[in-house]
């Protein structure tokens, strides 16, 4: 299931990227999913950042360990989060 999730997430960031960069507008109603994928594993990745540093639970144990997994995913905030703001900001005041 992680591996699904982290797919779908992925996948979504990249086809966010792709499209605006082309040109095309994001920040609408027929990337609504992309979205709401993108903020779940914003969330994951929050979830399992702290679950790793507050819990102190052991390495890939269970389901406390399986969620660390997603903090691999971190490093895919920034482009998503520049992606965002710049597509937000171009849509508004242009």
């Amino acid at each position: 299931m992680i591996v699904i999730i982290s797919i779908t997430v992925t996948i979504s960031i990249w086809l966010l990227a792709i499209h605006y960069f082309r040109g095309l507008a994001v920040v609408n109603k027929q990337h609504r999913i992309h979205w709401v994928l993108v903020i779940m594993g914003f969330t994951i990745v929050l979830a399992a950042y702290f679950s790793s540093y507050l819990l102190q639970s052991k390495p890939f144990f269970g389901f406390y360990g399986q969620l660390e997994t997603f903090i691999l995913g971190a490093p895919l905030a920034l482009p998503a989060a520049h992606v965002f703001l710049s597509a937000w900001i171009s849509e508004s005041y242009g």
